[in-house]
């Protein structure tokens, strides 16, 4: 069955990166498992993962550090107004995006009519949501199968793709 879920064009390690990523809550935690994939492969696994390898909506809580001028990150600092309206009028004023930079200086906004970001310039902030985090709901690996992936990733240096699949 795992072995229906791997692209045989991208090493395992890419593949069982872009499986164990929606499952990590903080997408900041997923530098654990990148550091250890060689430059290139951290390069083919941001492009396989694209938008999702910066934000997750089921979890916008974090810090964020982004320049306005790429078009994805722009994208992000919409993404989070929209999230920090829904916010705002679902729980009575409350703003989650705080400690506000823009080029490095200090900017306040307390509502959502206040955070309207420019489409250049680099833009530092957090996000504290007060909605509880929603799981990764795709489709479910077994303990045992996500454990093995975890390792594969954990490892420096390659490693065969059939001797993997085999031993999971």
């Amino acid at each position: 069955i795992i072995c229906k879920r791997f692209t045989w064009a991208y090493s395992m390690k890419l593949d069982a990166a872009a499986m164990v990523f929606p499952r990590i809550v903080d997408p900041q935690n997923m530098s654990n498992m990148t550091d250890k994939l060689s430059q290139g492969e951290q390069l083919a696994l941001f492009e396989m993962l694209g938008f999702v390898a910066k934000f997750q909506a089921s979890n916008p809580t974090g810090r964020y550090h982004l320049d306005l001028s790429k078009q994805v990150d722009y994208s992000i600092a919409w993404r989070l107004r929209d999230l920090a309206e829904q916010e705002f009028y679902a729980f009575r004023s409350w703003f989650p995006i705080r400690n506000i930079f823009f080029n490095g200086l200090p900017f306040r906004a307390s509502k959502p009519a206040d955070f309207k970001p420019p489409g250049e310039g680099k833009l530092q902030c957090d996000f504290s949501s007060a909605v509880p985090v929603t799981y990764y709901t795709g489709v479910e690996l077994g303990l045992d199968v996500f454990q093995e992936l975890c390792k594969l990733l954990l490892k420096r240096g390659s490693f065969s793709i059939k001797k993997a699949v085999e031993d999971i």
